[in-house]
């Protein structure tokens, strides 16, 4: 075998022990890695706007599509994502865009069956999207029917209360005969 073969072979067995000798370190480090928490480069709500430069359109969608990959991304990894961080996403949105039509649709499940688990503070807080939604959309009967859904049928599920689940579910009932004297159709199929 010539000198380069001989050359060329001690390399790659080097190579190959160096490998396997920082293997389970860089594994342990990697595994350390990953369960620190995430830290969003999100500027505060009431900053957000000015910072867009007028482009409020684009800026919401780019951070609409940024919030639907984490979201995915943290329930490919079975990782929480923490409802502050949620909230900081959705109030970016809405400080851009109040008529963001998207958010009144998804808020309740990016909220309440957000990774890894939701609680009563995420129903609570899909409650608040929601109802802002009706403000804003007053005429808009999907808005308010899927408000009434949810606070119908998957919001009292959080709650521990059972007169407040009532109080919810009479709520829900209300905003559902809204939606459908405005033309929403009750027995759709998605």
């Amino acid at each position: 075998m010539s000198r380069a073969g001989v050359v060329g072979v001690l390399v790659g067995v080097l190579s190959v022990a160096g490998i396997a000798a920082g293997q389970g370190r860089l594994a342990a480090e990697h595994a350390r890695t990953k369960t620190k928490a995430d830290i969003f480069y999100l500027p505060p709500a009431s900053q957000l706007k000015r910072m867009t430069l007028g482009y409020d359109s684009a800026a919401c969608d780019i951070l609409w599509a940024k919030l639907l990959v984490e979201y995915g991304r943290h329930w490919s990894e079975h990782r929480e994502l923490e409802h502050n961080d949620l909230v900081r996403f959705l109030d970016g949105l809405l400080v851009l865009d109040k008529d963001f039509v998207p958010i009144y649709r998804y808020v309740d499940t990016l909220l309440v069956y957000r990774p890894l688990k939701g609680e009563r503070r995420d129903a609570e807080a899909a409650r608040r999207y929601l109802e802002e939604g009706t403000r804003l959309r007053p005429r808009d009967p999907n808005v308010w029917l899927h408000y009434g859904e949810f606070v119908s049928y998957l919001g009292p599920a959080w709650l521990d209360d059972e007169t407040e689940r009532e109080a919810w579910r009479r709520d829900g009932a209300l905003a559902i005969v809204n939606a459908v004297e405005l033309g929403a159709k009750a027995d759709r199929t998605l």
